[in-house]
């Protein structure tokens, strides 16, 4: 989470070990209020710096939806190439990236 104990929360996100050798970013959220000052990427670079630290990953995984042009762009800028959609939801992207991809 972004934000100081004692002020508003700026921002969510949680990585997940997924299939075995994934760090999957997920629940990625900034406030509304907050967004276009780079807090995306601070928060997103921070979950994949940390994913190899708690789990044994060979890649970085998400899912985001498919009207989402922005974050697609986020992503894509952190080094995620679009796989496909997710089986179950077809306007959901499934995005990876190498581990090479934080620096």
């Amino acid at each position: 989470a972004l934000g100081a104990s004692d002020a508003p929360m700026l921002g969510f996100g949680q990585v997940r070990h997924r299939e075995q050798k994934y760090g999957h970013l997920a629940r990625v959220v900034i406030s509304p209020h907050h967004r276009g000052q780079g807090l995306g990427r601070t928060l997103c670079s921070a979950l994949m710096r940390e994913a190899p630290k708690l789990h044994e990953i060979t890649a970085y995984s998400l899912f985001v939806y498919d009207d989402n042009h922005l974050a697609i762009s986020l992503y894509e800028s952190l080094g995620f190439v679009r796989q496909g959609t997710h089986e179950r939801y077809p306007n959901m992207l499934w995005m990876v990236a190498p581990l090479s991809a934080i620096r």
